[in-house]
């Protein structure tokens, strides 16, 4: 008598769910832009995040957190400016296989709370860490050009 594995496994529990703007993969929009979109999104104890276009909604995607490192809580000093339909408070996750995962929360508790249970699901591999400042960054590549001279 065959025993089906996936019957004696239990279903892993939703750990955080809610709505969130997730990043396109695509630089597809107008003029070059990543696109972004609502979505309901639930992290469950098994460290899958699993995307659906509504609350009991399709399907449209998941992502393994245990793939994911460096998580980056965004952006610590950004002003808001302009009319924009996605959030300022933005988390980033780099994959193993190179990809970058954004999602953006509706406030910045949401995004706070979030983090925290990405963290808790993960543990230690998902570290958050500042991102650097783009004044930085654009110091940095000055400085190696001057060195060049």
């Amino acid at each position: 008598m065959a025993v089906d594995a996936t019957s004696s496994c239990s279903t892993p529990s939703v750990v955080r769910s809610g709505l969130v703007f997730t990043k396109g993969q695509h630089e597809d929009g107008l003029f070059g832009r990543a696109t972004w979109k609502l979505r309901y999104v639930e992290l469950s104890s098994d460290s899958i995040m699993r995307y659906y276009a509504a609350k009991g909604g399709p399907f449209t995607g998941q992502v393994d957190l245990s793939q994911c490192y460096g998580m980056e809580v965004m952006p610590f000093d950004h002003s808001r400016t302009g009319n924009r339909l996605t959030s300022i408070y933005r988390i980033a996750l780099k994959t193993t296989t190179k990809r970058r995962i954004v999602i953006a929360a509706l406030s910045e508790r949401g995004m706070n709370v979030w983090a925290g249970a990405m963290q808790s699901v993960v543990g230690p591999t998902l570290k958050a860490k500042s991102p650097t400042s783009s004044g930085t960054a654009r110091f940095s590549i000055f400085r190696r050009v001057l060195r060049t001279l």
